[in-house]
């Protein structure tokens, strides 16, 4: 789950100074109360590195805030993967019986009842038994390349086979899910012209609705066009390519997408795309073909109960020359082939902090690109208490890599911890000068000492 371990990005990098807990407001003669929006400019080098640590304690001193937003979500997180494969399973459905009723129609203008829906599932081996339908009242209008389909059914998934002696095996379908199409307008690949590209569309103002066995239902609306789009590397009719062959690229582009479940939960994707490649795979001496995702996005806002709101931006990309053979023998990396992949993620939203809401914003990049060595950089900002936090794994062969990390104030100030599992203590930094030492204490308990002999506590 993206947000639950982006949440735990936002523990990490709040906490690197203390490494653990929330953040209280202790301290002793602090000499400033200034933390992150004050003038750098006249404040001396002494004040600059008690500013980092007080705004440090300041954005540790919303964990509780941050942990109420997982708390919010979690239930919509719950819903969301439960209704998920009704949704995978209902779109399956409707292309699987869109793309008979083409094949079916060749091109021609042709509209299906649910009878004759029926009559052409039933005949089809390629796709029984996936699913059995019942109380079908779907309607299919073909024009061309494009099926529009409408009305309800009831529909089953396949849960195996019931053996009897002297018989066929018998199906058997469990998971009941009733689905409501309001309007699915879509196209397929041509099923009478050779091409190379191959593209699935799904047009804006589709609707459906699901209904699952335990009552939880789901809407999914498209609000603007989606595809997909499939390449190999010669022209045929679609259909009469066979499973052996493989596609070489596969682009999908799904926009402006909007979730809904009982949950007052509304989900809606501006975007989430991606591309896979076809790659060469080498496993002790032997080679195969596997399409390979290599680049994802993801740009979209999750609201709950029309007021909390996080927006979420997301890309990952593998960077590895998918031109050349993979070995993934014994699944172990080497200096010559292991993963080189960037990912970017940026947050924003509110807390529910101190009787107000309270703006945060979480930018996180990160890159692997050497085989032992992998770096990554936090913003984060908490209303105007901002840090920025790069760290840097090393020994990424190890079973367990070494984490460092450095936490840096605008103002210049900053802490650099070579080992985050094994802090003890370490410098309070401005420019090459010291001005304090931070300490573990006990447990979560930490020290801030300054060479005025000021000392701010950082505790849960």
């Amino acid at each position: 789950m993206i947000f639950k371990k982006t949440v735990l990005v936002i523990a990490l990098a709040s906490l690197l100074v203390a490494c653990g807990g929330g953040g209280g407001d202790s301290s002793s003669n602090s000499g400033s109360s200034n933390t992150g929006s004050g003038s750098s400019n006249t404040m001396s080098d002494l004040d600059k590195a008690k500013q980092l640590i007080q705004t440090t304690n300041t954005i540790v001193s919303y964990y509780d805030s941050f942990d109420e937003i997982q708390k919010t979500y979690q239930p919509s997180i719950n819903a969301v993967a439960e209704i998920s494969p009704d949704i995978e399973d209902s779109t399956n459905l409707l292309l699987t019986l869109s793309e008979l009723a083409l094949q079916d129609a060749k091109g021609s203008t042709k509209t299906y009842s649910a009878q004759d829906i029926d009559r052409l599932y039933a005949a089809s081996e390629l796709y029984a038994p996936d699913f059995k339908l019942t109380n079908n009242a779907l309607k299919i209008e073909v024009n061309g390349l494009i099926a529009k389909v409408s009305g309800s059914t009831d529909f089953e998934r396949w849960a195996g086979f019931k053996f009897v002696s002297g018989q066929n095996p018998i199906s058997l379908y469990a998971d009941k899910t009733t689905l409501q199409v309001k309007q699915l307008n879509l196209s397929q690949p041509s099923v009478v012209t050779a091409e190379s590209t191959h593209v699935y569309s799904i047009f804006a103002n589709s609707e459906l609705e699901t209904v699952n066995a335990n009552k939880k239902k789901a809407t999914v609306k498209f609000k603007d066009n989606s595809s997909v789009s499939i390449l190999y590397a010669d022209a045929k009719i679609f259909d009469e390519r066979t499973e052996n062959e493989m596609a070489t690229s596969v682009t999908t582009t799904l926009k402006n997408i909007e979730l809904t479940t009982d949950e007052s939960f509304v989900g809606t994707f501006k975007e989430l795309s991606g591309q896979a490649k076809a790659v060469t795979m080498v496993d002790n001496g032997n080679s195969f073909v596997r399409l390979i995702p290599y680049e994802l996005k993801l740009d979209g806002v999750a609201t709950v109960k029309d007021q909390d709101n996080i927006s979420i931006q997301a890309s990952a990309k593998l960077n590895n020359d998918l031109n050349k053979p993979i070995d993934i023998t014994g699944n172990k990396e080497s200096i010559n082939n292991f993963l080189n992949i960037s990912l970017n993620i940026v947050l924003t939203g509110n807390l529910k902090a101190k009787n107000k809401q309270t703006p945060f914003s979480l930018k996180v990049s990160g890159l692997r690109n050497e085989f032992k060595v992998g770096n990554a950089t936090a913003d984060i900002d908490v209303d105007g208490n901002a840090l920025n936090i790069q760290f840097v794994s090393s020994n990424l062969d190890q079973d367990k890599p070494t984490v460092a990390a450095t936490v840096k104030h605008k103002n210049g100030a900053y802490v650099s911890i070579p080992d985050l599992d094994n802090f003890v203590s370490t410098k309070i930094m401005v420019g090459s000068t010291s001005y304090g030492d931070l300490s573990k204490v006990s447990g979560s308990l930490y020290n801030a000492r300054f060479t005025d002999n000021t000392i701010i506590t950082i505790a849960p």
